[in-house]
């Protein structure tokens, strides 16, 4: 039950997944600005920022919108998470976790990906998600056991041989993390990401002096694979950047790699691009509720993260299945019209003939979108 402390602070205590959690939205008139924060343990687990525009409306009506959504998502993914209890299907339970990661339920993601690992332990993209939730958690020993063993599985996938470095960056080998960099570029000559991570390892490598051969002609090999990285993402010139290469052209190593830490943690923003999984879930389990407007939403959502992440497969493969769940609305709307045409003419047979096909062609539409978004 929300309580309102006063007109801009909205509280509301959770239980779900077996835990209880604690969710707060408030907002400063005089910034403008607000936040809504999901607490677990009173600890902030979720942290969403936001603006009071200046459109007319109250500013406690924009926080109580906030503190709603929030709400509701949590809630809905709860009711999932329960009802996914006994699930045994790997791509379901995949889905499941990556909508636990959305919200940063990570300890709740690990259970499930375990879950899945369990029912297909040949799946190297399972093993890389957990792998992934471990460096979110900073467990960096953990991380680099799960990309390893994608690895094993699916040897020639770049990004796991990526992910690989960036656990052993993370853990001090310089030289380790800089040879799954390498392979990582092998595999695909065009990834920005293992560029700028292998010009991190030639820093660190620098600071920690582990391996002598990194430590030549550091400034000039540095400097060239971050041109790389920025000439494949564009997101990678930013305001560190350029302080980095600073603090690298006065030898400043541990300035540089703080620097240039910064510059990637921003052109990256999270390790798991807000795919909104739990959009497919709430179709496969929740139809009835699913509305035009949140898969136009949706959509909207994919075009500005691939602006963002032009190279990531994925995106683009999450946009097809939108427009494809968007043409189910669409032929709702045929039927609905097909239908009002009867109704005013019921013997009317070219929209007889018109909805029939329509319908069949609904029934084998659903179909494949169970399919495809399964």
């Amino acid at each position: 039950m929300a309580d309102l402390k006063d007109k801009l602070t909205l509280n509301s205590k959770l239980r779900g997944m077996g835990k209880e959690f604690f969710l707060q939205t408030s907002a400063d008139p005089k910034n403008g600005k607000g936040s809504c924060v999901l607490f677990e343990s009173g600890n902030p687990v979720d942290i969403i920022e936001f603006r009071l525009t200046d459109n007319g409306r109250p500013p406690s009506a924009i926080v109580e919108e906030y503190h709603k959504s929030r709400l509701d998502k949590f809630n809905r993914l709860s009711e999932l998470f329960s009802e996914l209890a006994e699930e045994t299907d790997p791509s379901i339970l995949e889905k499941l976790a990556l909508s636990l990661i959305d919200q940063r339920l990570f300890q709740e993601a690990i259970g499930v990906l375990e879950r899945a690992i369990k029912a297909a332990n040949q799946n190297s993209s399972l093993q890389n998600y957990l792998g992934l939730v471990y460096l979110e958690l900073q467990d960096y020993e953990k991380a680099r056991e799960c990309f390893m063993q994608a690895i094993q599985l699916s040897p020639n996938y770049p990004d796991y041989h990526n992910n690989l470095g960036v656990a052993l960056l993370n853990l001090g080998k310089c030289y380790q993390s800089h040879k799954s960099f390498e392979k990582a570029i092998e595999l695909n000559v065009y990834f920005a990401e293992a560029y700028y991570n292998q010009a991190l390892s030639l820093v660190l490598n620098g600071i920690r002096r582990e391996d002598y051969n990194m430590a030549q002609n550091l400034e000039d090999n540095t400097t060239g694979l971050l041109a790389k990285a920025v000439g494949f993402n564009p997101q990678f010139k930013n305001e560190y950047l350029q302080k980095g290469l600073d603090a690298l052209s006065n030898r400043d190593l541990p300035a540089a790699f703080k620097m240039l830490k910064m510059g990637y943690d921003e052109a990256i923003g999270v390790r798991f691009p807000k795919k909104s999984y739990s959009f497919h879930l709430e179709y496969l389990y929740r139809n009835s509720l699913l509305r035009e407007e949140a898969v136009i939403r949706h959509i909207k959502k994919l075009q500005k993260l691939i602006e963002i992440h032009p190279n990531y497969p994925d995106l683009y493969n999450e946009l097809g299945m939108a427009y494809t769940v968007l043409t189910q609305f669409h032929s709702d709307r045929a039927i609905e019209a097909y239908e009002r045409a009867l109704k005013l003419n019921p013997e009317y047979k070219t929209a007889m003939k018109n909805l029939k096909l329509t319908q069949n062609e609904l029934k084998g539409l659903k179909t494949l979108l169970r399919a495809i978004l399964k």
